[in-house]
């Protein structure tokens, strides 16, 4: 995942988190490299995969407008 920074890989997994439910049994693949690559795939935040990238490592690096178009393509709050 050479195209995302740490900052946005460390993110993406958080997010990722919150959207499981404690317990689950997804929350194992959270951090493979493969399960994040999956999750990352089925974002529909951008239009394609490379801005889809390039708005996580702006939400990363402190982006407002990335960070709540993120969250709220994945189903979370602004604020936590």
């Amino acid at each position: 995942m050479e195209e995302l920074t740490q900052g946005a890989q460390e993110l993406a997994r958080s997010i990722w988190r919150e959207q499981l439910p404690e317990g689950s049994p997804e929350l194992a693949m959270v951090d493979t490299r493969n399960g994040l690559a999956d999750w990352l795939s089925n974002r529909t935040v951008a239009q394609d995969w490379p801005a889809t990238m390039a708005l996580f490592n702006a939400a990363a690096a402190g982006d407002v407008g990335a960070l709540a178009a993120v969250r709220t393509e994945a189903g979370l709050p602004l604020l936590v």
